[in-house]
């Protein structure tokens, strides 16, 4: 496990685990879009980690190289300074039977605990939504615009971001990855459900929020 560290701390592991050069750029490199990747030796995904803050949607990277008998996992901090898996420790002893049973489960323990964590920001955009549409009909003269404008950039990113998470899973549960065995998919199906139910989530209060701004032009007119 890894939090922020340079790429020459990466590139010694490129020898010991054949780990393709690509796969380290990927690692140290930010912004990009959630991937899964097969390389000769290994499989690299990235994933997305939300946090939901002031208001303020943040979005980080946690790469993960997943071989026969090793997981390397590469994150960032959070907007507190804290490493985003810290306390990961905790999750796997709750399921540690499973963990214990190779890389395959430990992986699903983590993207299990990285999708909940989303939950955590989804449920924070749609209360932001809910007190919009709370201050549009008690006090509209205090509403402002912009911060509708403001959360429905916040649900296109999740939803890119959700969407191409989605198609991981996929590609997963349809057994691409031959470091995930056929009795691990199981589990994998079962992250594939609630990131379908997320970006369905998504896509509803992107809705409401186009009809909350047809109401406010339509209050406004009136």
């Amino acid at each position: 496990d890894y939090c922020e560290p340079d790429k020459a701390d990466l590139e010694t592991l490129v020898e010991p685990l054949n780990l393709h050069p690509l796969v380290v750029e990927d690692c140290v490199e930010e912004h990009q879009i959630p991937k899964i990747e097969d390389y000769p030796k290994n499989t690299f995904i990235l994933f997305n980690a939300f946090e939901y803050t002031d208001h303020t949607l943040n979005i980080s990277e946690i790469d993960v190289v997943i071989g026969d008998n090793y997981l390397i996992t590469v994150s960032r901090r959070d907007s507190a300074g804290q490493p985003i898996l810290k306390g990961i420790e905790h999750y796997v002893e709750n399921d540690l039977g499973n963990a214990r049973q190779g890389p395959a489960y430990l992986l699903h323990v983590l993207l299990d605990h990285i999708v909940d964590q989303k939950f955590v920001a989804i449920e924070a955009i749609e209360e932001a939504i809910n007190e919009s549409e709370d201050v549009i009909l008690t006090d509209l003269d205090r509403f402002n615009p912009a911060d509708l404008m403001h959360l429905r950039r916040n649900l296109v990113k999740l939803r890119k971001s959700l969407f191409h998470e989605r198609e991981i899973l996929v590609k997963i549960c349809r057994k691409d990855c031959q470091y995930i065995p056929d009795k691990a998919i199981l589990y994998y199906r079962d992250v594939y459900d609630h990131l379908v139910k997320f970006f369905e989530l998504t896509e509803s209060s992107r809705d409401i929020i186009s009809s909350l701004m047809e109401m406010h032009a339509s209050l406004i007119n009136n």
